[in-house]
């Protein structure tokens, strides 16, 4: 049929490398036409309503609320004197969203966006 297949070790060994080299450039130029997809936009910072989340004194005088740890603990670190009150469920922070128990509700950007 034409094939050509390694028969030694030698050959046999550059040919997984070269698969795995392979593999690794078609995902590398996989993953980087998937970022550039699902990059967020230049208004990233703007909450609905026009409030600037980029501005720390505007922060700092929300009332914040998270339904996940990290996102809380991300806050609190990258923003200090913010501080986010814990929901135990997405439900029930965006039920007080709703409710105008808190400004703004913290959420992964993924979640958020479903």
């Amino acid at each position: 049929y034409g094939d050509k297949v390694p028969k030694t070790y030698m050959g046999k060994f550059f040919t997984l490398g070269w698969m795995f080299i392979g593999m690794f450039f078609v995902g590398l130029f996989a993953g980087s036409i998937t970022s550039s997809l699902i990059k967020e936009g230049d208004n990233a910072s703007l909450a609905q309503g026009g409030i600037d989340l980029g501005d720390l004194r505007t922060l700092l005088s929300l009332k914040i609320g998270a339904s996940f740890a990290t996102a809380q603990r991300a806050l609190e670190e990258q923003v200090p004197g913010a501080e986010a009150t814990m929901y135990g469920s997405q439900a029930e922070c965006l039920q007080a969203l709703a409710e105008g128990e808190i400004d703004v509700a913290l959420e992964d950007a993924w979640q958020a966006e479903y």
